[in-house]
């Protein structure tokens, strides 16, 4: 029921029906999705980004493996008696 002291009045509702996704992050392919039922679209919106999300991390432990296997051989190093030279 509309509020007579309000100026402003919706006479329409907003209903998603499609999103468009770029990504340049990991490279992925753009992706358009349509569906008439908004949460369907919501919810196939929400699982590409948890894809995209996976692919980038995926990307992000190969991108930095090397400095990761690097800071556990200086851990390894010093928990195990090396004397720790490696910081100074």
């Amino acid at each position: 029921m509309a509020n007579p002291h309000k100026k402003l009045h919706f006479t329409h509702d907003h209903i998603p029906c499609s999103v468009a996704i770029h990504d340049n992050v990991t490279e992925a392919a753009s992706k358009f999705l349509l569906n008439a039922d908004p949460q369907k679209l919501i919810d196939e919106f929400v699982d590409h980004l948890l894809e995209l999300a996976e692919i980038n991390e995926a990307d992000q432990m190969e991108h930095f493996r090397y400095y990761e296997e690097e800071l556990q051989e200086l851990i390894d190093n010093n928990t195990t008696g090396g004397r720790g030279d490696e910081f100074s």
